[in-house]
């Protein structure tokens, strides 16, 4: 799997675990922090262009591929 490290900070919507939106609640990704790039097809934001992100806790993420581009730099691990 591809490994990005997140070089511009980003802040994102939470959701529960039925996909509903959390008021008031974000999750703030940290500069520097490396995620890996998911590369099963399943998405939970349903949509083509988006990726799914996992770190080293777990912690998961779906950002769009021109959110990646921004937000994101690609590493080799």
């Amino acid at each position: 799997m591809a490994k990005y490290k997140c070089v511009k900070v980003l802040e994102l919507d939470v959701f529960d675990d039925d996909g509903s939106f959390v008021e008031n609640k974000y999750f703030a990704v940290e500069v520097g922090s490396v995620w890996e790039k998911d590369e099963e097809p399943y998405r939970f934001i349903a949509a083509a262009e988006s990726v799914r992100l996992t770190d080293s806790n777990g912690r998961w993420m779906e950002i769009y591929e021109d959110d990646l581009a921004i937000h994101f730099e690609r590493i080799d691990a």
